[in-house]
């Protein structure tokens, strides 16, 4: 029962990637042509990419277990390893919300760096040890610090790659929130 549970859990959320990456990344790209047969098929793939991603991160956990047992529980590993993306998610929310500038671009690039710095403070000990006299931060500090860090990022690459289409963000902003024009009946 517990596995069916576990399984229940890992597989919605695989559904929703998919579902997210089919909807809003392809689809939403209007130079693509509307056909369920390619849809199909990039769902299925974003599935198994998602699957082996998942896959190799569970391996690395016990990799990281069984290199030193003596001081892992499960609790700290899963606060680990949800802190990893946490912060970069909130950021992603934080810049789309108050960043009008920023496009999927810099938003992309920064999210992958915020989550390489999180894996890096959060599994600091275990990457670079404490022979050199640094320690890692807590875990606990491993959301705030990768989510300041990404968002910090995504507002300076926003200055760099190309910005979205003004058009395309008007009411989806703090900043043109009042701009949104409601349909004559």
């Amino acid at each position: 029962a517990l596995f069916a549970a576990a399984m229940s859990s890992i597989d919605s959320g695989i559904n929703s990637i998919a579902a997210v990456v089919t909807t809003d990344f392809y689809q939403g790209d209007r130079n693509h042509p509307d056909d369920d047969g390619r849809r199909m098929a990039i769902a299925r793939w974003t599935t198994l990419l998602t699957g082996l991603a998942i896959t190799g991160v569970a391996y690395l956990i016990a990799v990281v277990i069984a290199a030193d047992p003596s001081n892992r529980n499960i609790i700290d590993l899963s606060i680990k390893v949800f802190n990893l993306f946490l912060g970069p998610l909130s950021a992603i929310f934080m810049v789309g919300i108050f960043f009008p500038w920023v496009g999927s671009r810099a938003i992309i690039t920064s999210t992958l760096l915020g989550v390489a710095a999180a894996i890096g403070l959060g599994f600091w000990d275990d990457l670079f040890g404490t022979e050199i006299g640094l320690v890692g931060p807590s875990a606990l500090l491993v959301t705030p610090l990768s989510t300041v860090g990404t968002i910090a990022l995504g507002a300076a690459f926003g200055w760099i790659f190309p910005r979205p289409d003004p058009e395309q963000i008007v009411g989806h902003t703090w900043w043109t929130r009042d701009k949104i024009v409601e349909p004559d009946d």
